[in-house]
């Protein structure tokens, strides 16, 4: 790229805007305190959230989808498609907790997964039925237009899923810029039909990916994330992709040499303590590494963190 077509591409940014385009999915609200370093989505953003076992990583990647989905209903013509792959939690428990946030949201009722899917004894509280019919209509306009929740094993099969929805959604373009015929044929640049159209794929986590055919299972998250999703789907189509990814166990971070630092700092995430596979991080353009010091109290002077007392 020349300069003059970076000026070109500043250009065509303040036209679509000036068109009404969505070419930003901001964050800023949502955290204010690094807005300087994450204000926000553009596409082919590719996010690595990171965090040890039990502190949150699926929570947050649910939170950032349900705040993409608020924005949906605040920019009308915002078009948004995530596809979710959730190799950890049942599709079906993922796709409740919709339901389970509406019903404490708009009516103050704190239903558990194992009672509202019938999972239990006793039956739930009559009165709830209408409202959990409401819920289930808010959330088939709402979200699951969408939302597609999946649980697929491998990931290209993944890939391919989300290049389907690219097929029927744009055209891509092989050489001489020609459309190309067949999903098969090669291609080099992909145009969706909508510029205001967004697809984001979601892997949580891409530690329960299987290997594929052929390959270490080191091979198939290192292909994963180098090919197909920063070049096949962030460069060339601009699918904006957040993979969850686990750091190393804490007693293999304790067992690592690591002079000079204390507990707390061996405790908290990192790209060194990336596990299965640490080139992620040379592919992702924004990393998120989530830390409970809720976990380590005892060990923080005064159980004060940042400010934050923990005993609160």
């Amino acid at each position: 790229m020349t300069f003059k077509e970076l000026g070109l591409k500043i250009e065509q940014n303040q036209e679509s805007i000036r068109q009404g385009q969505i070419n930003f999915l901001p964050m800023e609200d949502v955290f204010p305190r690094i807005k300087d370093y994450f204000p926000g989505f553009i596409k082919g953003d590719f996010a690595l959230i990171t965090a040890s076992t039990g502190v949150g990583k699926s929570k947050f990647a649910y939170f950032l989808v349900k705040k993409l989905l608020a924005l949906k209903l605040r920019i009308p013509n915002l078009s948004l498609k995530i596809f979710y792959n959730s190799l950890e939690e049942p599709v079906e428990k993922f796709m409740a907790i919709f339901k389970m946030m509406y019903l404490k949201k708009r009516y103050g009722i704190d239903i558990s997964y194992y009672s509202l899917m019938g999972y239990s004894l006793t039956n739930f509280d009559p009165e709830y039925i209408p409202k959990i019919i409401e819920a289930q209509e808010f959330c088939s306009t709402h979200v699951e237009p969408y939302l597609e929740v999946v649980s697929i094993a491998q990931p290209t099969g993944f890939y391919k899923l989300i290049k389907d929805h690219l097929w029927e959604t744009g055209t891509f373009y092989g050489v001489n810029d020609l459309p190309v015929k067949s999903k098969s044929d090669m291609w080099i640049k992909y145009v969706p039909n909508n510029p205001s159209h967004w697809v984001v794929a979601v892997s949580d986590h891409i530690g329960n990916y299987l290997p594929e055919s052929g390959m270490s299972k080191f091979e198939t998250l290192g292909m994963f994330s180098a090919y197909y999703t920063r070049q096949q789907l962030g460069l060339k189509c601009g699918v904006v992709s957040i993979l969850v990814q686990q750091q190393s166990a804490d007693k293999e971070k304790l067992e690592t040499d690591l002079r000079g630092k204390t507990l707390l700092d061996k405790m908290k995430p990192s790209l060194d303590g990336l596990a299965e596979n640490k080139s992620t991080q040379r592919d992702a353009t924004i990393v998120l590494g989530l830390f409970s010091p809720i976990k380590w109290k005892d060990h923080i002077p005064n159980k004060i963190y940042n400010g934050y007392d923990l005993n609160e």
